[in-house]
């Protein structure tokens, strides 16, 4: 439970906080033993020095963690969150191997603490009604993450801590900025078509490029495929076919050149194709006084990648099975359909005429609209919960339903039907 209620804490933090932005140093004002003073895996609060008996490296996105337990011989990161006294800290790639104070930092952070005397349910970007003051440095080198804080407590409890753990981690050090922010590139995309290649880069997580107009940060470069070539381009009407920024958030931030008008652009780009699908990419391009850069190395999504559309299935308990034929029976106010599954067993849907016009219904709607299978009828009366959203079309004789009990059964078709009047 503890680690569930940790893990909603930070989905929530995160949510909340903006994770882009950059921040300023300062001092914690902290008193005692100061975390220069500790040896590894020790903390202290109000100069009391104990240890820290476990610690354990954490993904969580982007974002590096390290989670730590003065109880000896915890080996995961759950066990350590399942322990009665904890310590949680993240921290945002940006602020890697950079000293920040917790109070005026915008980039994201994290500290939990349930310390016996030192407990913090949750202090990051504006929300740090908790401290007073606090300065924090992340780094990770060598496969070794060294986190070193020094909190102020409202109550004026000090608590400083050396925490350090080794493992193995894939640090995204991708880039992209505008101006004085920059944000960490979380999605990536490329399309060679006609000669050319375009590069797309986002400062939001998406799988597919369909998603992509929705990220908030969107950076984008089209050039002719021969500059794809590791050498350092200036940006001219002869070496680029398109460049520009979206932000979603500042419009002010967006611009959008091209070779037929660059808008007085200056800068450069390097652009490389390191494999299939990976580019190694610096750009740096001047528009109107505003600069925008992009650091990248790494794997590409192709633009024509798209989420596979399921159909022709029946989903029950967890096994899937293959719809491979239907048949509408029409009564005078009543339809029924039966579809053919690979489990040997049919499926039979009733429903009002009405129901096969494209909207969806649920049981509640009608005592007509059920759906039987293995046995058991799913129908409101039966006190089952469900929803139809089906399509008859009489001109080529197809069928498309779509339908879910939003427990242990589901099913999806699309193809031609045989009617029965």
């Amino acid at each position: 439970m503890k680690k569930f209620l940790l893990y909603a804490a930070i989905v929530a933090i995160f949510a909340a906080c903006n994770p882009d932005e950059g921040g300023k140093g300062g001092n914690s004002g902290n008193s005692g033993v100061s975390s220069a003073e500790l040896s590894a895996n020790s903390y202290a609060i109000d100069g009391k020095v104990s240890q820290f008996g476990s610690t354990v490296v954490l993904m969580l996105g982007d974002n590096i963690s390290i989670v730590a337990t003065p109880t000896a011989g915890v080996a995961t990161a759950e066990a350590i969150l399942e322990c009665d006294e904890y310590l949680f800290a993240s921290v945002n790639p940006l602020l890697l191997d950079k000293s920040f104070d917790l109070k005026s930092e915008s980039s994201l952070f994290t500290f939990i603490s349930t310390l016996s005397g030192a407990q913090l349910d949750a202090v990051a970007p504006d929300m740090t009604n908790e401290i007073s003051a606090g300065t924090a440095k992340f780094t990770y080198e060598n496969k070794i993450l060294v986190v070193k804080a020094d909190l102020t407590l409202i109550s004026g409890t000090t608590l400083s801590l050396y925490a350090r753990a080794e493992q193995q981690v894939v640090v995204n050090e991708n880039t992209m900025s505008c101006g004085n922010t920059k944000k960490v590139v979380r999605s990536a995309f490329y399309m060679e078509e006609g000669g050319k290649t375009a590069l797309y880069f986002g400062s939001g997580e998406v799988e597919y490029f369909e998603e992509f107009e929705n990220v908030v940060w969107q950076t984008y470069i089209m050039v002719d495929n021969a500059f794809v070539d590791g050498v350092k381009h200036n940006v001219d009407a002869s070496s680029i076919e398109a460049f520009g920024m979206v932000d979603l958030l500042n419009e002010s931030n967006s611009v959008a050149i091209d070779a037929d008008n660059l808008q007085g652009a200056t800068g450069s780009y390097t652009i490389s194709k390191t494999g299939d699908g990976a580019y190694s990419v610096e750009i740096a391009v001047m528009v109107n006084g505003l600069s925008y850069a992009v650091s990248f190395v790494g794997e590409c999504v192709s633009v024509d990648l798209a989420p596979e559309v399921k159909s022709n299935y029946l989903l029950f308990d967890n096994k899937e099975y293959s719809i491979s034929a239907a048949t509408l029976t029409k009564g005078e106010s009543v339809w029924s359909v039966e579809f053919v599954t690979s489990s040997g067993k049919n499926l039979l849907l009733t429903a009002p005429a009405k129901c096969f016009d494209g909207n969806t219904y649920g049981f509640s709607q009608s005592a007509d609209l059920t759906l039987s299978y293995d046995g058991i009828t799913y129908s409101k009366a039966n006190g089952y919960s469900g929803s139809l959203t089906a399509e008859y079309d009489a001109t080529n004789q197809s069928l498309t339903a779509e339908f879910s009990n939003y427990d242990n059964l589901q099913f999806s078709y699309a193809g031609s039907v045989t009617v029965v009047e």
